[in-house]
């Protein structure tokens, strides 16, 4: 299904979510779960130590701002604050980590492994990935979404928009831990995942 809806901070998606009353600090998925959490803390929730892998597509310098507003964070950080903030969560954990970001980042952040060139959206991205031993991934996205969810048990993705990287971990029947900043996003998530089959 190449048709998933992205959450993008450059573009309006055309997807209308609804300022439901959030359902509680953290929302049961059919194959995991999903909480709002703001990764720019520098931390991580405890439901992230289930995962063995994590996996996101990080937002642009260009989109930051646009993200930020979206959720209502009038006082986010910096985006070069953010930067150091998720090295600081990168820097903590030893399982496979694969982050979709600017290549412009590349003197930002430095990779153990590999910076692999890929396109996200039909756009080209590249996947920092920290952890990893010998694991190439396909160019196109959702190929390599969808590798990552067969090799891993259980993914985790921080920022997690509508959910995608949910999405094709429950078409692989693997676990999931999603969070996000934006409520909206998890409201978004948990309503449409009560429909995947």
């Amino acid at each position: 299904m190449k048709g998933r809806p992205y959450h993008s901070g450059l573009k309006n998606s055309g997807i209308v979510v609804p300022d439901l009353v959030f359902r509680s600090g953290t929302t049961i998925l059919p194959n995991g779960i999903a909480l709002v959490h703001d990764i720019s803390t520098g931390t991580l929730p405890e439901a992230f130590s289930e995962c063995d892998a994590i996996y996101s597509e990080m937002p642009w310098r260009a989109g930051y701002d646009e993200f930020n507003n979206r959720a209502g964070m009038n006082n986010a950080i910096p985006f070069n604050e953010f930067i150091n903030k998720v090295n600081a969560v990168i820097a903590q954990l030893e399982i496979p980590i694969f982050l979709v970001w600017s290549k412009t980042l590349k003197n930002r952040v430095a990779p153990d492994a590999y910076i692999q060139p890929v396109t996200l959206h039909k756009q080209p991205a590249v996947i920092f990935a920290w952890n990893v031993d010998g694991f190439d991934l396909p160019f196109e996205w959702p190929d390599y979404v969808q590798a990552i969810c067969k090799k891993y048990n259980c993914i985790g993705d921080w920022c997690c928009g509508y959910g995608s990287t949910a999405y094709y971990a429950h078409q692989e029947k693997k676990r999931t831990v999603a969070s996000d900043v934006n409520r909206n996003c998890i409201n978004y998530l948990a309503d449409e995942s009560q429909g995947w089959k």
